[in-house]
């Protein structure tokens, strides 16, 4: 089966970065979990 995908236009695309998407908010005290650690969970995992 195909899928047609069309943006949402959230502001974010293939360059941005994990730091991009957390700018602005407060996570202290916050519990985070990462998944697929191989495929870009590592730098994930880094930037929390």
């Amino acid at each position: 089966m195909f899928t047609h995908q069309k943006p949402i236009g959230s502001g974010f695309g293939a360059a941005t970065q994990a730091s991009d998407l957390i700018l602005g908010f407060d996570l202290s005290g916050k519990w985070v979990l990462v998944v697929d650690f191989f495929h870009g969970g590592k730098d994930v995992a880094q930037v929390f």
